[in-house]
């Protein structure tokens, strides 16, 4: 007893390292205005929501920042931040701690449903050094949030913890519209997958419809929400999200198999799915796993799929695949743990190596998204050219520029400009005194603008792939 819980200790204490070198990298974006969409959307929404008042209830804080969702992930941001100032060192300290609590939960979550503390770290670590959480983890965006509430979910379903499960499902569901895909393969797995692997066993029917009736209630709950939110606003989901679904079957599969192909060989991940083949056919001939595992395994592999094929009618982006990275970890690392389970050193090391190979990859990712951290240089080079552009006393210019740029040019909080400010009118091409072009958002007239003798380049801002050049009328 003595030995397991020194054990357990070694892994937490490992833990706590592993989180101040996640500190350690970040520092440095603590203090990063904010970038794209967590720029013009949900910095917008969440500075909006503070100054009027944290709330659940649709309506209160701008339909257009807020784009229809569930407001909990903006109302405990908001919330943050009439404590701790309304400013982006506040929000990315937000984002951070949200970011390192997702990690501890993953880490005991794991270990508490495979009965391995290892597997728990690995599977943790193993998430932090993915480009696409490394990078977001100071992000003002919902995903990581999103990420833990799913993973408590899941946990707390197959632990049959259904309190816990309750509140984990509801506060999901009031965060973002994916959980409603979590509730719903819950209902499947509880209702036809443990019955296809548990078919022989005993299960008391009065139990089995209370636990159904629970795991449906968080539906319940997303449905309240949106019949404030008819009422409020008039309408259920937001239109301009709807008008964004895809219904026709090819696109639908040929979606599904590019948010596939990102899950299992974006971003480092090719050499764990490369190992993972390997270790299937292994553990198939060795046959390693028992029917609770096997179980296991085929429900997170199913709910992966279910996950990718909402994807695949909904608008898609890389942060979202944060849901179920963890989960395609789990997968990974139990094959490869279950095979090599004589072998502990071996395990270990093969585990080690991977790691040590993806970090490398993670930290030699190029381009200008924000699943990247290379990010930084371009949000560098914006505020210089904001600042630039206030140095020069462009106040009331005419300015044409990129979608993103309007924001950093007028809004003060999200951290370009360094008074209160804003930076010049925004006009069309052809009114335009002051042109602004950048990397990050190519336009077609750039070539145009660039070769008029009746314009100069007054200002470039440049490192590496990203630059910003300020273009001005003779």
């Amino acid at each position: 007893m003595l030995t397991q819980a020194c054990s357990k200790n070694w892994y937490w204490f490992i833990l706590f390292i592993v989180i101040v070198v996640l500190t350690l990298i970040k520092l440095p974006f603590f203090n990063l205005p904010f970038y794209w969409d967590e720029a013009w959307s949900y910095a917008m929404a969440v500075f909006d929501m503070a100054d009027k008042g944290p709330t659940l209830i649709p309506g209160h804080a701008n339909e257009w920042f807020t784009r229809g969702h569930p407001l909990l992930y903006y109302f405990t941001a908001s919330l943050w931040l009439k404590v701790f100032g309304a400013n982006v060192l506040s929000a990315h300290i937000f984002s951070f701690l949200i970011s390192v609590i997702a990690l501890v939960i993953c880490f005991y979550a794991f270990a508490q449903i495979t009965g391995r503390w290892v597997v728990g770290l690995f599977v943790s670590i193993a998430l932090m050094v993915q480009s696409v959480f490394l990078t977001q983890s100071t992000m003002l965006l919902p995903e990581i949030f999103v990420m833990m509430l799913g993973l408590l979910t899941l946990y707390f379903y197959y632990k049959s913890k259904w309190l816990g499960y309750l509140f984990a499902a509801s506060a999901l569901v009031l965060t973002k519209e994916t959980g409603l895909v979590f509730i719903a393969f819950v209902l499947f797995d509880k209702i036809f997958l443990r019955k296809i692997f548990f078919l022989n066993e005993s299960e008391k029917n009065k139990q089995f419809l209370k636990e159904t009736i629970i795991v449906f209630i968080p539906f319940l709950v997303f449905l309240i929400f949106v019949l404030v939110q008819k009422i409020q606003l008039g309408y259920f989901l937001f239109p301009e999200h709807t008008g964004m679904l895809v219904t026709d079957p090819k696109t639908v599969w040929s979606n599904f198999q590019v948010y596939a192909g990102q899950l299992i060989w974006g971003q480092g991940r090719n050499i764990w799915s490369i190992v993972l083949l390997l270790f299937i056919v292994w553990a198939s001939v060795k046959k390693v796993f028992d029917k609770n595992e096997w179980y296991l395994l085929t429900s997170v592999l199913l709910f992966i799929i279910a996950y990718l094929l909402f994807s695949s009618i909904n608008f898609f982006t890389t942060r979202y695949l944060l849901s179920v990275i963890p989960w395609y970890f789990f997968i990974v690392i139990v094959f490869i743990y279950r095979s090599l389970a004589d072998r502990k050193w071996l395990f270990n090391a093969f585990i080690v190596i991977l790691l040590l190979i993806n970090t490398v990859i993670t930290f030699t990712l190029k381009g200008e998204g924000d699943t990247v951290l290379t990010y930084r240089r371009t949000v560098e080079l914006h505020k210089q050219a904001v600042n630039y552009c206030e140095s020069q006393g462009w106040h009331e210019k005419k300015i044409f520029t990129g979608f993103l740029m309007q924001f950093n040019l007028k809004h003060p909080h999200l951290g370009y400009l360094e008074g209160n400010k804003p930076v010049g009118q925004i006009v069309s091409e052809d009114e335009a005194e002051v042109l602004i072009f950048y990397s990050n958002e190519p336009s077609q007239l750039y070539d145009k603008f660039k070769n008029d003798s009746n314009y100069i380049t007054v200002k470039r801002f440049g490192n590496r792939e990203a630059w910003v050049e300020i273009i001005k009328k003779k």
